[in-house]
């Protein structure tokens, strides 16, 4: 009996290590539903206003996300994760007035723009991808 409460408990234990990396994977790695990019933590996304249309020509998704944190941070966190996903972020693009900030990056036959705004206090950021 006590041989088989140790056997419970030592295979607990080794779940437990096994599926905790797991989990926190999950959460670190959130990614938007139909555009490989990781969405910051913090940030929520938008299910109904996404739209995927594939053409001839490429791919076209829109997608949004928003959330408390700072548009700043946000700005920073997708000018980080971008390139290491092998985005190229062009440093000379004009952004909308209206927005905050932006990012227009290229990789491949596509592009990227992310516009990010402020509205009632909460950021949002919607993220356009076409072929070039």
């Amino acid at each position: 009996n006590k041989m088989l409460k140790s056997t419970n408990l030592y295979l607990f234990v080794i779940l437990s290590l096994l599926i905790a990396p797991v989990a926190v994977l999950a959460q670190e790695n959130d990614m938007l539903r139909d555009v490989a990019i990781p969405l910051m933590d913090g940030l929520t996304e938008n299910n109904e206003g996404s739209m995927l249309f594939d053409s001839p020509g490429g791919r076209i998704i829109y997608a949004e996300a928003s959330g408390q944190n700072a548009a700043k941070d946000v700005h920073i966190y997708y000018s980080m994760a971008l390139p290491s996903l092998e985005w190229s972020i062009d440093q000379s693009a004009s952004c909308d007035p209206n927005l905050v900030f932006c990012i227009k990056a290229t990789r491949g036959t596509e592009s990227l723009l992310l516009d990010i705004s402020v509205t009632d206090n909460k950021t949002i950021i919607s993220y356009s991808l076409v072929p070039k």
